[in-house]
């Protein structure tokens, strides 16, 4: 009861760091976007503690390198919520991020793959109704 009680006042005095400068019915959806992202965040979680498990039975697969790409996010607090969800999967870890740009290390050729395909970048944008970005406006190729 103690612990519910405390994480709704911290919620309750900390929610304008996740919902700021947006009217009322848009705080709703910004809320449920961020909390639609959780549940996938914690399957790609899942997902990556059996790639490690793997890798640790055959570790002929362990390619580390440095990922590097150019982020299309907006807000600081989109973009550092993209790197710590990169680095709460297992495999990677973000070292950097300089002006949009990530520098994550990448345990496996397939985990450097996955960061590449800008699945967590679009889920995180949708996530933080981050508006400048828009599938519009990506190019297609």
């Amino acid at each position: 009861g103690l612990g519910f009680v405390c994480s709704f006042l911290v919620a309750v005095l900390s929610h304008d760091l996740l919902i700021q400068d947006v009217t009322a019915p848009n705080k709703l959806l910004r809320a449920w976007m961020f909390f639609r992202y959780a549940p996938w965040l914690l399957y790609q979680i899942v997902l990556a503690n059996l790639h490690v498990v793997a890798l640790v039975i055959d570790p002929r697969k362990i390619r580390p390198q440095v990922v590097r790409f150019k982020s299309e996010l907006t807000s600081d607090l989109a973009r550092v919520s993209l790197g710590n969800s990169i680095t709460l999967t297992p495999g990677t870890i973000t070292m950097d991020i300089v002006n949009g740009e990530f520098f994550v290390h990448a345990l496996s050729d397939k985990v450097a793959r996955d960061l590449l395909t800008g699945d967590m970048e679009q889920r995180i944008a949708r996530a933080f109704v981050d508006v400048e970005r828009n599938n519009d406006t990506k190019d297609p190729s």
